[in-house]
């Protein structure tokens, strides 16, 4: 039997006992007045549990036309806006897994309007079972640009899906856009989806990005990264990632990430150790708004 005849069936039943119930429960209220503030509540208790009951069916609704014949992960995203602050967004994600697979070493990247956060893809273990639930909070990323309209935010997700004892690597697109008359705490759904095959990660893939260099080239932004330092060999200072105005270096023999900013009378320059023991994998995050003056640079939330 299908679960669309089976919740449908536990809705009819529900609603023949809880009106039953009323019914008598009803006869026996003293004024019509009651009567009628017990109806109205009646009414709207008996809808949140209807809905309660047939949201799942509803939710597949948005799923692509051969849902039921997929036999992989299918991850449904939705952007939740928390606060909106003068300086910045603070949102975080809300991933569901409504596929009959369990999506593995999941990852993301996320991209908005000068602001870019990178996580490289093989070191991530977070999974996510058929019809779990998970939240992703990006760290430290700025996103509130003052003369955007609307405010776009695109999330990368990344993961991998073991079908027919084969593993299969996937990346899916989402768009999300927030207009400047809702720019407001409140849940947003993505306004476009792409999902694709991808190869096999590198585990030893360079930190390249289709965002990176248009990002460090901005008057204002934040940048997010992490890196493991066993991967990296040798004494020498390696730019991470540079551009002609900015600079993220890494000095393996000190164990010290610089920011440099290059400004038209002077250079910004920002160092944080990365040491800690028994630790190789670390998140950098680097900020800066030129025409207030401020930058920083975290490493590992420091």
């Amino acid at each position: 039997m299908s679960e669309i005849i089976i919740r449908t069936i536990i809705s009819l039943l529900v609603i023949i006992v809880a009106v039953s119930f009323f019914i008598k429960y009803r006869r026996l209220l003293p004024t019509e007045a009651v009567k009628t503030k017990e109806t109205l509540i009646f009414f709207f208790a008996l809808i949140a549990i209807l809905v309660s009951i047939l949201e799942p069916l509803i939710k597949k609704e948005k799923l692509p036309p051969d849902y039921l014949n997929l036999n992989k992960p299918y991850l449904e995203t939705l952007l939740i806006v928390d606060k909106v602050t003068e300086k910045r967004l603070i949102f975080h994600f809300s991933i569901e897994n409504l596929g009959k697979l369990p999506a593995e070493n999941i990852s993301y990247n996320i991209y908005s309007h000068g602001s870019y956060s990178y996580e490289q893809k093989p070191y991530y273990d977070r999974q996510l079972p058929p019809n779990g639930k998970m939240t992703y909070n990006p760290d430290f990323l700025v996103v509130l640009a003052e003369d955007v309209k609307p405010i776009i935010i695109e999330l990368e997700i990344f993961y991998k899906a073991s079908i027919n004892n084969e593993d299969i690597y996937f990346r899916t697109l989402l768009n999300f856009k927030i207009p400047r008359n809702r720019l407001e705490p409140g849940v947003f759904e993505y306004d476009s989806k792409d999902e694709k095959k991808e190869p096999k990660p590198d585990i030893d893939l360079k930190f390249i990005s289709t965002h990176s260099d248009s990002v460090l080239e901005g008057p204002q932004g934040t940048f997010v990264f992490d890196f493991d330092e066993t991967k990296q060999s040798g004494t020498n200072i390696i730019a991470f990632y540079s551009s002609p105005s900015k600079e993220v270096l890494f000095d393996p023999n000190n164990k010290i990430i610089v920011f440099k900013v290059k400004l038209d009378d002077t250079i910004i320059v920002l160092r944080k150790t990365y040491y800690k023991p028994g630790i190789s994998f670390h998140k950098v995050a680097v900020g800066w708004n030129i025409k207030k003056k401020e930058y920083f640079l975290y490493v590992d939330g420091n």
